[in-house]
């Protein structure tokens, strides 16, 4: 089970990777709400046992009430707008990751794109390639690119060319 810090710039991806635990079987989903808090560190640590035991106790029921609790506190309206702005304006090499390579530039923004939004992979490709360098756009050739992988490869496959 992997920890979690409070980090709610990392929540997603933590919550996705629970999830796909939780997917095995019914059981697993109803024991990880109580082994879950157990992989708290930080902040996280520190909200959950903040709250009385009576309610962590109905909180610790099962995977689904556990993320509901913390989906409740940490991903709020506020949070969302931030995460929004962070995912339209992720740029390759910009600020936050200046020396990053084509290809994690686009697992980046990626992932900031499906923290936030609901959208198809055409979407999804016309959003990272807006961000991209125009350069770009005559190797990687995102219009012949119909999924994710498609661009992923792409992007792998010319990535010396992409960083010139």
């Amino acid at each position: 089970v992997p920890s979690w810090d409070g980090n709610d710039d990392t929540l997603t991806r933590w919550i996705n990777r629970v999830n796909a635990l939780a997917i095995l079987s019914d059981d697993v989903q109803e024991e990880l709400g109580s082994i879950v808090p157990r992989r708290f560190t930080g902040n996280a640590e520190i909200w959950y046992y903040s709250i009385h035991q009576d309610v962590r106790s109905r909180y610790e029921r099962s995977w689904t009430t556990l993320r509901e609790a913390i989906t409740g506190y940490y991903m709020n309206d506020q949070w969302l707008e931030r995460q929004r702005i962070r995912a339209t304006s992720a740029r390759f090499r910009d600020a936050t990751s200046p020396r990053e390579l084509p290809t994690e530039y686009v697992l980046r923004k990626l992932n900031l794109i499906d923290m936030v939004y609901n959208y198809t992979q055409t979407e999804q490709i016309r959003l990272i390639m807006q961000e991209a360098p125009s350069a770009w756009t005559p190797i990687i050739q995102p219009q012949n690119c119909r999924t994710m992988v498609e661009l992923q490869n792409a992007i792998k496959y010319h990535e010396e060319n992409l960083v010139d």
